[in-house]
């Protein structure tokens, strides 16, 4: 029999398993995989990316290793709960960059999937009525709570994994070695911006900094392992997509998806639907988590606040996702480094950093506060 659900502070349930975050977290980086392309990345190929990923992995657990010096000083805290802890009413900041950093994500991930469906499967479709239509079921799954969403996150998982299981089946016989150019033929940086162009979409690492400190299980390893499974299968269909359509794909806005179209198996004749289907299923997910941080967010900012804030929210992701499909120089702004790599350093690194220096200045305080005190009971001592 299942414990009873006790929720903490802030909303999250004690009953999550780290597994299960994990997962969910998966699911959001797996949009990644199907999204990528060489747009904004300096002249590199995709082959280039084989490189690129390597040092994304890195940097992913480079940029975590302050937020888990936090964590491990304030066990079974959040980011959100250590903030209010240490900076008090201040602590209004980081909730507000959180919540901006959230919104950010989801209008991205909106607006790449808006493009899609104008630019390939039907340009006369509505994208208003699509993003009414996504925001509206991401914003219910919300409302029904963050067990709810890593639960869905579960079975979308499975659904992921087995359609890049099918991709790379369909893919693998058709690999050729002559599609493979010679590495490091571009210059270092091309392959730097690659991998700094999926690091700064990794928006799904925030979960570790609010989720994990409130759920059971293995936290470093599992992380570790959600890391590494995702960078090895990503590798993996970096190669086989490469290996069958080479060059071809760095031309392509959507080169996996274009893969996919060219793949078949004896169940499918073309992988391109089972290709959307996956795509959708992620984005939704990865939409219900972001509105339901943010409406965590939104608590801590007043704690009379409940559920209600997720529908704004996803209204104002919503008409952000469709401003960057309409305008050329939003576009620019969201699709290359210039606002999600800045923004995610500033969540995810620099304020970690900085509630870690205020953590430590308060521990050197204490310890000299108490050094006083004890200096100041001696003569008492010594007088009894």
């Amino acid at each position: 029999m299942k414990q009873v659900v006790n929720s903490g502070k802030d909303g999250t349930s004690k009953i999550l398993n780290s597994s299960q975050v994990y997962i969910t977290m998966f699911v959001s980086q797996a949009l990644l995989m199907l999204t990528m392309n060489t747009v904004y990345s300096n002249g590199a190929r995709m082959q280039d990316f084989l490189i690129s990923v390597g040092i994304a992995f890195v940097l992913n657990i480079l940029l975590l290793i302050p937020t888990a010096f936090l964590l491990h000083l304030h066990p079974g805290k959040s980011i959100l709960e250590i903030s209010r802890e240490l900076m008090g009413r201040w602590a209004v900041i980081v909730y507000g960059i959180y919540l901006l950093f959230y919104i950010t994500m989801a209008s991205y991930y909106l607006s790449f999937f808006e493009l899609f469906l104008a630019n390939v499967l039907d340009p006369k479709i509505s994208l208003l009525m699509v993003a009414t239509a996504v925001m509206g079921v991401s914003a219910y799954s919300a409302w029904r709570g963050l067990e709810a969403v890593v639960r869905v996150g579960e079975i979308v998982a499975v659904i992921l994994v087995l359609g890049f299981i099918f991709l790379l089946t369909a893919l693998f016989p058709k690999v050729e070695s002559i599609e493979f150019l010679p590495f490091f033929e571009n210059s270092f940086s091309s392959y730097m911006t690659g991998a700094l162009l999926l690091f700064s979409r990794s928006g799904a690492l925030s979960m570790v900094g609010i989720l994990i400190p409130h759920t059971r299980g293995r936290k470093v390893g599992g992380f570790l392992l959600f890391n590494l499974a995702f960078y090895v299968i990503f590798s993996l269909i970096l190669i086989v997509c490469v290996g069958t359509m080479g060059g071809y794909l760095d031309h392509w806005l959507f080169p996996v998806y274009s893969a996919s179209a060219f793949a078949q198996t004896g169940l499918l004749q073309s992988m391109d639907a089972l290709f959307v289907a996956m795509w959708i299923c992620g984005l939704m997910t990865k939409l219900s988590m972001d509105l339901s941080l943010s409406a965590l967010c939104c608590r801590h900012i007043s704690p009379r606040v409940k559920k209600w804030p997720i529908f704004p929210i996803a209204a104002v992701s919503g008409a952000i996702s469709l401003m960057i499909c309409n305008n050329q120089a939003v576009q620019s702004l969201f699709f290359s480094l210039q606002l999600l790599l800045p923004i995610l350093v500033l969540t995810l690194g620099v304020i970690p950093i900085v509630l870690l220096i205020l953590c430590l200045h308060r521990k050197k305080q204490e310890v000299k506060g108490g050094k006083a005190d004890a200096g100041q009971d001696i003569p008492k001592m010594a007088e009894g």
